[in-house]
This record gives structure tokens, C-alpha cells and sequence, in this order.
């Protein structure tokens, strides 16, 4: 296994790793940004709200080896090292992110070159939306995973088009949960995350940051965490949710 000065299972190159959307406090509370121009400010909010369910679920289910599928900057790198013996990064060659900490590439719409049941765990964290055949990379999961194996699932549904041309769907609890079924799936958790105080705040926020305002960053980020505030943590809403956040087991 590689080395690392951090504290669990290292990434490839740990020591070139640098929080993008998560930074995380003295006792681990997840904060961001995670560095100044790694996030937009109008994206805040989800990121937050993303940061802070991946923080109560993976201690709960995260163990073994992890591949972090469609892994981009690894940004959810800090909260899922300690409770994992090995991480696995992969990614497309068409990723706008550092490919740094990959492993080895794959792209989803075809393949992911590991063996059946060779993996305990997997993040597809804002993935789903960016491949043609969803179901296609739901089951190539479910074959890598290890009976009891788990997969940490998130894809948006109220979300501004992104990553363009290669975004193409969005999700309802109500999809996630059948794709989830038809592959064979138990599902322990399936949250869909958000609100109408998440939500409009989300919408203003990006427009903010785009209207070449002086204070427009400012703002954006300042509604968007009193967006939080007025929301429960975690923020569930089934009609106004942003994002469809899922645990999905093995057996």
C-alpha cells in the first residue's frame, strides 16, 4: 500500500492533493470552500449540503478498498480516507480536473477494468448525470462490489446544465430508486437533499456570481449559508430537492 503523512488510506501523489469543494475544521466539521477560486461562489450551498451528508454516512458504511469513480479532484478525499484500507481514483480522459490522483482510466459508458467483486466501496459523487447509459454504470457497480459491498450515490435534479456537452440527465427519488431495484440493489438510506430556502438560494447565488457585481461573490455565498441556517441538516425535501443522495448495498 502507499505511503502517506495522512491519516488513513492515501490517494496516488497525497502529498500534491488540495481541498477543492470540502475543507475540513479542527474537529472535522466540514467547512467551505476548500481553497480560495477552487469553488464558485454560487455553488456553496450544495457543496456544503453534499459535504455534510457524505460526513454522516460514509462512517456509517464506508470500509475496505474504495474506488472513487469519476473521482475529478477527489474532493470528498478527506472524509472518506480514514474510515477505508485503500483508495482507488479513476476517471475519463475528457475530465476538466487534474488526473493526478488516478489510478487508472476507464470510461464509464464502456467499462470499469476491475475484476467482479473486487471492491468494498464506491463514490460516484455527481457522475450519473454526465454519462449516456445510467444504468449501464449502476450495474457495472453492482458487479465490483463484494457481497455487502456499499455505494455512495449523489446526482442532482434542480441543477443549472454544467460540464457541457457531456450532462444529460437529471434525477427523481423516484428514478434513482428504481434503477437502484432493477440491478439488485438494497438500498439502506435515500435522501433527496434540499428545500425551497436551498434551492432559490442556488439559483440566485449562480446568477450573482455571474452579474459582474463587485460585492456579487459576497452575497451569493452569504444567502446561500443563511439558506442553510433556515434548513434542517440535513435538508430534506421531496419537492424541491437539488440533489438525490443514495446508500445502496449488495447482497
Amino acid at each position: 500500500m502507499r505511503r502517506c503523512k495522512f491519516k488513513g488510506a492515501p490517494v496516488r501523489h497525497p502529498e500534491q492533493w488540495r481541498p477543492t469543494k470540502v475543507r475540513l475544521s479542527p474537529s472535522g466539521r466540514p467547512l467551505v470552500p476548500g481553497r480560495r477560486g477552487a469553488l464558485a461562489p454560487g455553488s456553496t450551498g450544495v457543496a456544503l449540503m453534499l459535504a455534510r451528508w457524505h460526513a454522516m454516512m460514509l462512517p456509517r458504511y464506508a470500509h475496505g478498498t474504495l474506488l472513487d469513480l469519476g473521482c475529478g479532484s477527489v474532493p470528498y478525499y478527506d472524509l472518506y480516507r480514514p474510515h477505508v484500507t485503500e483508495i482507488l481514483c479513476t476517471d475519463w480522459t475528457k475530465t476538466l480536473h487534474t488526473m493526478v490522483h488516478l489510478d487508472f482510466v476507464s470510461d464509464l459508458e464502456m467499462h470499469v477494468p476491475l475484476a467482479d467483486a473486487s471492491v468494498d466501496t464506491v463514490i460516484l459523487a455527481d457522475v450519473l448525470e454526465h454519462v449516456y447509459h445510467p444504468k449501464h454504470v449502476i450495474a457495472e457497480i453492482f458487479r465490483i462490489l463484494r457481497p455487502g459491498g456499499v455505494a455512495f450515490i449523489h446526482a442532482p435534479l434542480l441543477y443549472v446544465v454544467h460540464e457541457a456537452p457531456h450532462d444529460y440527465f437529471r434525477y427523481t427519488q423516484f428514478a434513482m430508486t428504481r434503477m437502484a431495484q432493477d440491478t439488485g440493489f438494497v438500498i439502506e438510506t435515500l435522501m433527496p437533499l434540499g428545500g425551497k430556502f436551498i434551492a432559490f438560494a442556488d439559483l440566485v447565488g449562480k446568477l450573482l456570481q455571474g452579474a459582474n457585481l463587485i460585492a456579487g461573490p459576497i452575497w451569493a455565498r452569504s444567502l446561500q449559508r443563511l439558506a442553510l441556517m433556515l434548513s434542517a441538516d440535513p435538508p430534506l425535501n421531496k419537492k424541491f430537492p437539488i440533489e438525490i443522495a443514495a446508500v445502496l448495498r449488495r447482497p
